[in-house]
């Protein structure tokens, strides 16, 4: 069996470069980023089916998880993938779509805390609904042996990975 990434590292191969060596220990590191290029790529249809951006998904989400906690804009960026220079802005989206409301911090007036509405709350469940059910047909792509071993794997690089990142 053979995949894009086989067929990226086997046209490298035959080419006489001056850049590093790429070699075939770093090829899951490639199909990694393909893998999650792909999934951004469903997490965007679904968004777009909802009338959501990818940001507001990751920001819903993280509300409704929490639920009923109110959230700071630091705490939206903390519990999710989201950078700090996003977050006001879309924050600021989500108030005009009507999807989350905010109300004074009260230990801190300066501060803002954001919840869902009643209808942010029904548009992030559905869109939820639908990423778990794509996601449980892309889980049974591999046996249930094998989604573990996978897991086990992710799970291990990434602690590693969060790890050197806290290092740096």
């Amino acid at each position: 069996m053979s995949d894009s990434i086989d067929q990226f590292f086997s046209e490298w191969s035959s080419q006489v470069t001056t850049l590093p060596d790429i070699t075939k220990e770093m090829q899951y590191i490639y199909r990694i980023a393909k893998i999650s290029r792909i999934l951004g790529e469903r997490l965007d249809q679904t968004c777009n089916l909802f009338g959501i951006t990818r940001s507001q998904f990751e920001a819903m989400a993280v509300l409704r998880r929490l639920h009923p906690k109110a959230l700071n804009a630091q705490e939206i960026m903390q519990a999710s993938m989201l950078t700090s220079g996003s977050v006001t802005a879309m924050i600021n989206q989500l108030l005009n779509a009507g999807l989350v409301k905010r109300k004074a911090d009260p230990e801190d007036a300066r501060r803002i805390q954001i919840t869902l509405t009643t209808k942010g709350i029904r548009i992030i469940e559905a869109a939820l609904k639908d990423r778990i059910n794509d996601n449980k047909k892309l889980a049974n792509l591999l046996t249930m042996d094998d989604r573990q071993k996978m897991n086990d794997l992710m799970r291990d690089l990434l602690t590693k990975l969060e790890k050197s990142e806290q290092q740096l």
